[in-house]
């Protein structure tokens, strides 16, 4: 490795440290929080995920950025022939609560919970039938790099289900929207939680790709897409492509 790829991967680690610090911190609220900003519309879209999911059985599911693991656990009780899914996230305090929640829910040795970066996925080549991620690849400090591993590990056929936040395409809902995002979300952040970290999440989606741009960055990796449902005027979007 020459001196500026040292650099930049020793410059990403910190900045990745940094996010994981802040999850750290409002792990114990992430799930509350994340229902009352959102008015529980995450639910529904995390439902609208499980609905799409194809998966063989005895499928092996990775879901990256798991946080507290509803993914992961919301699949594992759907489809319930699994012969293992685990949960990586780069934040252990998340995958703690994750653990606990494993525990009363899904109480599977078949089911792990790692720390683990998006950009650096220590598993095994094309060994799993699905990845997940959900609201998490915004947080990747490099998209282009996180989406590669995630296809590295894919099998052949295998898809990748991403249910992100975007810029909403109509303007008065994004007017709304981008208020409620910069001034009404911090404020609930700070008298509920921590304003630092929901001053993070506007700027998080601000600086994100759009649909379009991330299907191209799945395509330059064999990644063919299947489907696309937008919700709220394309503020949350689920897609899906195949390897």
């Amino acid at each position: 490795m020459d001196n500026k790829n040292r650099l930049n991967t020793e410059l990403a680690q910190k900045d990745e440290s940094l996010i994981a610090s802040m999850f750290d911190r409002i792990a114990p609220k992430y799930d509350f929080l994340n229902q009352l900003l959102s008015f529980k519309q995450d639910l529904k879209w995390r439902q609208a995920l499980f609905d799409r999911v194809q998966l063989p059985k005895n499928y092996r599911l990775l879901d990256v950025a798991t946080g507290t693991g509803d993914v992961a656990i919301g699949i594992a009780s759907r489809h319930k022939e699994f012969e293992q899914i685990i949960g990586v996230d780069i934040s252990q305090q998340m995958l703690d609560l994750a653990k606990v929640k494993k525990l009363k829910r899904t109480p599977s040795p078949k089911m792990l919970f790692q720390n683990m970066s998006a950009m650096d996925l220590k598993l095994t080549g094309q060994s799993f039938d699905a990845v997940t991620i959900s609201f998490g690849l915004r947080n990747t400090i490099d998209k282009v790099k996180s989406i590669s591993e995630m296809s590295r590990v894919l099998k052949p056929g295998g898809r990748l289900y991403v249910l992100e936040f975007y810029q909403p395409t109509f303007w008065l809902f994004n007017f709304f929207y981008s208020f409620y995002f910069h001034y009404i979300l911090p404020l609930a952040g700070s008298i509920l939680g921590d304003r630092t970290a929901y001053k993070y999440l506007p700027k998080s989606v601000a600086n994100f790709c759009s649909a379009e741009e991330l299907d191209q960055i799945c395509a330059d990796q064999g990644l063919k897409l299947q489907h696309r449902k937008d919700f709220m005027f394309g503020s949350t979007i689920l897609m899906e492509w195949q390897k």
